[in-house]
């Protein structure tokens, strides 16, 4: 860790140093050169113990992360929406700066104003998928039933500050989703360092409204990648769990929480959601936190397909090893013209001899195989100009993804 390290941040000074503190890290850099950032604050971003430093922590970080302010006249606004096409509408919603702000038997996380935001924004929408931001998990983790004492929550639930501390809203958020007959609803959510995968229902252990072999009754579901370096479990409790404990700690959990597909407590990653017309498919992705490694492990990968509202059963979710995308391995000059009314040309340097193909994906989630681009492997500490006509492609943003065998990428380019 750089030294000095920051101090515990009050002021929009030291938000601003806690900002460019972060920035040191040269993995975080590199991150965000290279891919687009949906970004909503979290408890460490801001400082609510006044109105006056609130409002300049909420500066300093828009200050730092490329937002457009979805509300000019209100600093501490932040829940937003993004579309991509009729494919997905995208919601971030804030628990931080509104909570209580309205009262709902006895307390609330989004506000009566943020509530009827977003239940317009999913009335409204027109997309395929619904992904809904949250900062905290919004499912159920009852602990209630576990009678010997536990590293976390308070003897009822896991984590009383998420949504279980809050289940009148929770479920007045629910009921509204099936009365209005919403499919394809994914909570995508963090904070709480730990993987976990799981049906949404009313319910979860009432066999009327929800049948955990098969997923009926459930009205979406949530998707929760762990930390990449913050401490879950190991680190809470000082030692790493022997397999055995480890086990019987996750089946008492899920013994009381029939919903949950997938619970991992200790590992660290990251994780992914592959969005197309017909499914969505969400990879959890572990990789070493103090280590420099050139895999990473996919431990699960889990659909949930077109109207069925519940993760699928039928599945493989053996684990596997996917290639770390290494910026040494690959040079994309030029994409020129870019805007372009017909060709372009990519120049791709190569740092390794390797088969590449190519893909232009419509900002629907369509898919355009490109064969024979590139017949033969391309030879290492080479530079290339691969020519695509886009001649018979309507205007508007494609993606044109780069597939190596040593690695992946994707560029924007508009067709007028």
């Amino acid at each position: 860790m750089p030294e000095p390290a920051p101090i515990d941040p009050q002021s929009k000074i030291d938000f601003w140093q806690r900002h460019r503190y972060y920035l040191l890290d040269p993995d975080l850099r590199a991150a965000r050169q290279q891919h687009p950032f949906f970004a909503i604050w979290d408890n460490h971003d801001i400082f609510k113990g006044n109105e006056t430093d609130l409002l300049r922590s909420t500066q300093a970080f828009f200050d730092y992360l490329p937002i457009r302010r979805p509300d000019g006249n209100n600093p501490k606004r932040i829940y937003r929406s993004l579309r991509y096409g009729n494919l997905a509408d995208i919601y971030l919603m804030d628990i931080e700066t509104l909570i209580n702000q309205d009262l709902i038997e006895g307390n609330n996380l989004l506000s009566n104003e943020q509530y009827n935001w977003i239940t317009d924004e999913l009335s409204d929408s027109m997309a395929k998928w619904r992904i809904l931001g949250n900062q905290k998990f919004f499912t159920q983790w009852s602990t209630a039933h576990i009678t010997f004492p536990l590293p976390l929550g308070d003897g009822t639930v896991a984590v009383s500050s998420a949504r279980d501390g809050f289940p009148a809203e929770r479920l007045r958020l629910l009921n509204f989703i099936k009365d209005q007959e919403l499919e394809n609803n994914i909570f995508f959510s963090g904070d709480i360092h730990l993987s976990i995968v799981s049906d949404i229902s009313l319910d979860p252990t009432d066999p009327a409204q929800y049948d955990p072999e098969t997923g009926e009754g459930s009205i979406g579901v949530e998707f929760i990648p762990g930390s990449i370096t913050r401490g879950n479990t190991d680190e809470l409790i000082g030692t790493n769990p022997i397999s055995g404990s480890l086990d019987f700690i996750l089946e008492i959990s899920n013994f009381g929480n029939p919903h949950h597909r997938f619970l991992e407590i200790i590992q660290h990653g990251y994780g992914l959601l592959d969005i197309s017309s017909e499914q969505t498919k969400a990879q959890l992705i572990f990789s070493k936190k103090l280590q420099i490694v050139k895999t990473d492990n996919i431990w699960k990968k889990l659909p949930i397909r077109d109207g069925k509202n519940h993760w699928a059963r039928d599945v493989d979710t053996n684990t596997s090893k996917i290639l770390s995308e290494d910026l040494s391995d690959y040079k994309i000059k030029f994409i020129h013209p870019n805007p372009t009314t017909q060709n372009c040309s990519i120049d791709l340097y190569v740092k390794k001899s390797q088969k590449v193909d190519f893909q232009i994906v419509s900002q629907t989630g369509k898919i355009y195989e490109i064969n024979n681009l590139v017949q033969n492997e391309l030879i290492k500490d080479q530079l290339y100009t691969i020519q695509l006509n886009l001649e018979t492609f309507t205007s508007g943003v494609y993606f044109i993804k780069i597939l190596g065998k040593h690695f992946q990428t994707h560029q924007k380019i508009i067709k007028i």
